[in-house]
């Protein structure tokens, strides 16, 4: 892909991608070939990880421009791969699936997911995008941790998209 993309990957998600959306500040990292590595570890701030969340929230459209295909957009949030019941939820491209459950009302998220507990959650019936940062690199309570953030204080927080 790197190779028909005219530029290259790093170049073209520069213009197509991160230029449109005000993201100037991030770090690729890279495959032994020296490609940048589109299936995990690009670094950005949180404010920029949020305008990605918001850009799939919108559909794939910014200030009026549509950046990525609708289509795609949804195939990637939708529910391609039941996960096992011990995990719970499904896979998309690229996306997890899950729901929440705080105070017996179930909430739908799709959400992306880093080393360390990095996430990015994009839900589904409430105008929310929330982006957690974390440094429990490698940890196995890294997941599990953000999962408990999410179930005991923010989602009640919101009142779990009550209206």
């Amino acid at each position: 892909m790197n190779q028909t993309v005219p530029g290259g990957l790093e170049e073209y998600t520069r213009k197509k991608l991160f230029e449109p959306l005000g993201i100037e500040n991030y770090e690729w990292q890279y495959t032994p070939q020296k490609v940048p590595n589109t299936a995990g570890g690009l670094q950005m701030s949180a404010l920029d990880l949020a305008k990605y969340g918001q850009l799939y929230k919108n559909g794939g459209t910014w200030d009026g421009q549509q950046l990525i295909p609708k289509a795609w957009v949804e195939s990637s949030l939708s529910r391609q791969i039941a996960l096992p019941a011990e995990i719970g939820g499904h896979y998309g491209y690229l996306f997890w699936n899950k729901q929440y459950t705080v105070d017996g009302k179930s909430c739908e998220v799709s959400y992306s997911s880093g080393n360390g507990g990095n996430k990015i959650f994009i839900f589904k019936d409430l105008p929310l995008v929330v982006v957690i940062t974390a440094k429990a690199y490698n940890q196995p309570y890294a997941h599990v941790q953000v999962d408990k953030m999410m179930e005991g204080f923010l989602l009640p927080a919101l009142g779990n998209g009550e209206k």
